[in-house]
């Protein structure tokens, strides 16, 4: 290592230059020693070694210089590649509208439709689910009734009234019709063994218990005898008998110990 440099006087001369000033220096003329050799083939390896054992010989250990100002703000780096688009969901398809309920009235008769059947009118409903009818009422009959409809039967009870003449028992049955008929109806008799006494059989269906008649027919049917012996009255309606479309008043010809009643119906003529 290299001795400091002293004057005559043997004191130490200043390093004017500091240390770093001496690296230099003394870096330099190693250099200058070895210019030939370096400036023929440059340094070898040992020569390098010598230069950096030298070199690292005289490197400073003072303290750290100040920070130095920052630097100019660098150019905005050039814009990244976009990315690949992501999938989408599905999109689902757009439902059809529904389909609103709709009531059309109609007359008449029409049907079956979704099991209805209708003959006054109505409405024929449709919806999206299925079609249907609304029926209107049956129209009724308005106001009084003047006659007994066509076809139409109505029934009652007779009894006989007690009338005593010179020629025998006479009984009178008076028969009011509910409903009057529009003409006088045929009158039969059919006794308690359902023979007909007058009139004819095939005019009256029925029974004493459930009577019945044909259009424009009156049927009696008799009760039993109230005596023993006597199963209904073995008489005859007489031809003073009263009839008309409200009723009749029979006058009826009856055996002694006797009684005559029952049932009656009587039906309107048809159309």
């Amino acid at each position: 290592m290299l001795s400091p440099l002293r004057n005559r006087a043997g004191k130490r001369l200043r390093e004017p230059f500091g240390k770093a000033g001496l690296t230099v220096a003394v870096i330099a003329l190693v250099f200058a020693m070895l210019g030939g050799a370096y400036a023929a083939s440059g340094l070898n390896s040992k020569q390098k070694k010598e230069v950096k054992s030298i070199a690292k010989s005289f490197q400073g250990t003072g303290p750290a210089g100040a920070q130095g100002a920052a630097g100019a703000k660098g150019d905005n780096g050039s814009n990244g590649a976009q990315g690949a688009k992501g999938d989408t969901g599905n999109t689902g398809s757009p439902g059809t509208a529904g389909k609103s309920a709709e009531a059309i009235p109609f007359s008449g008769s029409k049907g079956p439709i979704g099991g209805v059947t209708c003959t006054e009118g109505g409405l024929e409903v449709k919806s999206a689910s299925a079609t249907t009818l609304v029926c209107n009422g049956k129209k009724g009959q308005t106001g009084f009734t003047e006659t007994l409809p066509a076809g139409k039967t109505e029934t009652g009870t007779w009894s006989s009234q007690l009338n005593f003449s010179a020629s025998g028992k006479i009984e009178l049955a008076p028969i009011s019709f509910n409903i009057p008929l529009a003409e006088t109806p045929s009158l039969n008799w059919i006794n308690w063994a359902g023979e007909a006494k007058q009139g004819s059989a095939s005019n009256c269906p029925g029974s004493v218990s459930e009577p019945a008649a044909e259009p424009e027919n009156l049927c009696l049917y008799s009760f039993e005898g109230e005596e023993p012996g006597e199963l209904g009255f073995g008489g005859k309606v007489g031809g003073a008998s009263i009839g008309s479309p409200g009723g009749f008043v029979l006058q009826l010809e009856v055996p002694p110990l006797s009684h005559a009643g029952g049932t009656w119906a009587v039906t309107a003529e048809e159309d």
